[in-house]
């Protein structure tokens, strides 16, 4: 199982490694941090589109892999990839054990994860929240902070012109 979910991460690690960067004064004064907390979707929120396979949820969440899986059986927990601000994978089991883990992600960047049952994996710097429990992952979203434009283009410009390779583990 873990071996299938660590080839299903491999595609959103890819698409997430711009966000991986070194800490930088436009990061923190671009943006401020939400004091709410949010949650992946409940199970009876997501929704597979029977033509495209894909499953979402509302407030933007939505997988990019294509699945075999027809329901959803149970939250497996979630993954946060960044340094200071990066993105959550909320990762589910469908009802049919032979299939791929289904993973849904939003557009929002969320600061380093605290609380619920987090824990940092060392070896990478990446987080986990290992639990059959929703609400044991909260999250806090990160917000454009008051209409600073070159503040926000700095950052666009940090994330474009400073890749660094991505890593995967579970």
């Amino acid at each position: 199982m873990i071996k299938r979910l660590i080839f299903s991460l491999l595609a959103i690690i890819t698409c997430l490694h711009a966000f991986a960067q070194p800490a930088n004064s436009a990061v923190t004064s671009a943006f401020t941090t939400s004091s709410d907390a949010q949650y992946c979707p409940a199970l009876n929120e997501i929704t597979l589109d029977s033509s495209t396979r894909i499953w979402s949820a509302p407030g933007g969440w939505k997988s990019y892999e294509t699945s075999f899986a027809k329901e959803i059986g149970q939250f497996l927990g979630t993954q946060w990839i960044g340094i200071e601000v990066g993105q959550v994978a909320c990762i589910y089991a469908g009802k049919n054990k032979y299939t791929f883990p289904i993973l849904l992600v939003h557009n929002k960047l969320v600061k380093t994860p605290e609380g619920g049952l987090w824990k940092k994996n060392e070896n990478d710097g990446h987080y986990h929240c290992v639990t059959h429990e929703i609400n044991q992952c909260p999250f806090y979203p990160v917000i454009q902070a008051g209409n600073n434009s070159s503040k926000t283009h700095d950052l666009i410009d940090i994330i474009q012109y400073n890749p660094v390779q991505s890593q995967i583990s579970f």
